[in-house]
């Protein structure tokens, strides 16, 4: 009994921690390769230019609002909304493919798993991508934040979404 308390009391703690990042884990992407946008809004990693914060927050360090959840169908046509008038001089946002979206990983972090320097305030959570499960029509891939990992959920579960954009 005593073990299953202490499991209990360890899987608490853990969820109430900022990003835990192990400097002894060599980083997935090395400083030099981010590159902040104006305004400090984007953030270009690998010729894809990011949006630094989840929609439905802003800031410098993505503080103010909440992230907005979204159907993987609402996220697409949120993504034509923002498209039609624009976000930080650009309408070509679009949601990232599950390889990109998994690009923003970082290993050396966890709860978040990614840079919390240039994606601030990221939701431990999964995130849409556009990359649809095969095996299951009314199924997306998503990528868990909380470790990294790669799954599927249904395009009905309501996630938040980083938009992403190519670099011309």
């Amino acid at each position: 009994m005593r073990i299953f308390i202490l499991l209990i009391c360890c899987m608490f703690s853990a969820s109430v921690v900022d990003a835990s990042c192990k400097i002894q884990i060599p980083p997935t992407a090395q400083e030099e390769q981010f590159q902040h946008g104006d305004e400090e809004k984007t953030i270009t990693v690998n010729s894809l230019m990011w949006a630094k914060c989840i929609e439905g927050l802003d800031g410098d360090k993505c503080e103010n609002g909440s992230p907005t959840l979204f159907t993987w169908q609402e996220a697409v046509e949120r993504q034509r909304k923002v498209n039609k008038v624009g976000f930080a001089d650009h309408t070509d946002w679009r949601l990232p493919t599950l390889v990109e979206l998994l690009s923003l990983v970082e290993r050396q972090c966890q709860d978040p798993a990614i840079n919390p320097n240039h994606f601030p305030n990221t939701p431990s959570s999964a995130i849409w991508s556009q990359t649809p499960y095969a095996d299951a029509p009314e199924s997306v891939w998503v990528v868990n934040f909380y470790y990294g990992l790669p799954f599927f959920d249904h395009s009905s579960s309501r996630l938040p979404v980083r938009w992403v954009r190519n670099v011309q």
